[in-house]
């Protein structure tokens, strides 16, 4: 039961930050890299709680923290996932438009 609850809140996660990612690309029309921050932040953030359950956690506490770096590491490549599908669909996008025009 507690892998289920894990993977809800993995779930969560990713959902938050691809909605986060599709809020980002909906607003900035010609950016391209600002779709791919917030999952870049989960990542820096899991390899943060990794380095301090490694480095700097005593007993149970450096458990807590893996268990933070797989759910920021699991929701970032959600997120990333969605940056990459938005970033595909709006090149598909624009080359179709191109090819209407000639």
């Amino acid at each position: 039961m507690e892998h289920i609850r894990l993977l809800f809140l993995i779930l969560l996660a990713g959902l938050i930050f691809s909605w986060i990612v599709l809020l980002i690309a909906r607003f900035d029309r010609n950016g391209r890299f600002l779709k791919y921050i917030p999952s870049l932040v989960l990542f820096a953030g899991g390899a943060a709680c990794i380095v301090k359950a490694r480095r700097f956690s005593e007993g149970f506490e450096g458990l807590g923290y893996v268990i933070l770096s797989i759910i920021a590491l699991g929701g970032g490549v959600i997120a990333l996932i969605t940056a990459c599908i938005v970033g595909a669909v709006r090149r598909h996008k624009q080359r179709g438009q191109f090819r209407k025009t000639e």
